[in-house]
């Protein structure tokens, strides 16, 4: 496969905005593995032969609570 025979990354309309820059994230399948990339600011997901798994990882976001129960664990082991 040459250059110009990659597959093209199609914009994520069903995402949400990159957690880390707001900007919307791309997807792509590269030798049947998807993944989600931002261009913003480059974080991504993992891999998988799954669609709706990456896409499914991209949109999670973590509630309050759990936010706050890592906050604590954080504070709670920090050394200082």
């Amino acid at each position: 496969m040459t250059h110009g025979d990659m597959p093209k990354p199609e914009r994520l309309e069903e995402a949400k905005p990159c957690p880390f820059c707001g900007r919307i994230g791309y997807i792509e399948k590269i030798l049947g593995m998807w993944s989600i990339c931002c261009y913003g600011c480059g974080c991504g997901t993992g891999s998988s032969p799954s669609r709706n798994l990456v896409v499914n990882a991209w949109n999670r976001r973590p509630t309050q609570e759990e936010l706050a129960m890592k906050t604590f664990l954080l504070q709670a082991t920090d050394p200082q």
